[in-house]
């Protein structure tokens, strides 16, 4: 049996894994996470915020950046579907729409 890969599989399989790599660790955090809002951390650092009610994600950017420079070819419009198939797949959250932020709130 042969499996035939096209390019654009194989790209999008290696963005995937750079963000595994890039956000390894990452966690809900469930005391500073309200009904609607689910904050993912990595530490003492935001890296996204989950709206259960607009079904948006709120990204920090600075994370994008390091996305876009380890890979090629990347641009942010790229990015942001990368981004929504990555979490799509890892935390099963429907999603119509990710934002950039440069800055996170302080909690």
């Amino acid at each position: 049996m042969k499996i035939i890969i096209s390019e654009s599989q194989l790209n999008l399989f290696f963005y995937l894994k750079a963000l595994d790599l890039i956000l390894k660790g990452i966690k809900l955090n469930k005391e500073k996470s309200e009904e609607d809002y689910k904050l993912y951390y990595i530490g003492d650092v935001r890296i996204f915020t989950y709206s259960e009610k607009s079904e948006s994600v709120y990204f920090f950017k600075k994370y994008v950046d390091e996305l876009i420079d380890m890979t090629s070819g990347l641009d942010e419009e790229k990015a942001k579907e990368v981004i929504k198939i990555w979490i799509q797949n890892k935390f099963w959250y429907p999603i119509r729409d990710v934002y950039f932020v440069k800055q996170m709130s302080k909690d």
